[in-house]
């Protein structure tokens, strides 16, 4: 199993590549993912996609979108959490 660190990193790399270069300065694990990295409906599905190629297996980010009251609170860190909790469940 992945520990935290090891999510956090791919989870970086993948924002590096997916995200317009002058958003990148934002990526933290504070960073909104609406607000600051700028990610809407049409990028979920893209997002989705890379975070699958980036961990082996099936990421269900409108899951994670449905656990959120408001959109607005979605952070890298909660995207995180996220993962951990799928990938701890699939293993």
């Amino acid at each position: 199993m992945l520990t935290e660190p090891e999510i956090y990193s791919r989870v970086e790399r993948v924002f590096h590549q997916f995200l317009p270069e002058e958003t990148r300065a934002q990526i933290s694990r504070e960073a909104s993912l609406i607000m600051d990295l700028r990610i809407d409906s049409l990028k979920v599905a893209e997002l989705s996609i890379l975070l699958e190629e980036a961990f082996g297996q099936p990421v269900y980010l409108p899951d994670m979108l449905a656990e959120e009251d408001d959109p607005n609170d979605l952070t890298v860190a909660s995207l995180v959490g996220f993962l951990q909790r799928c990938l701890g469940a699939i293993q």
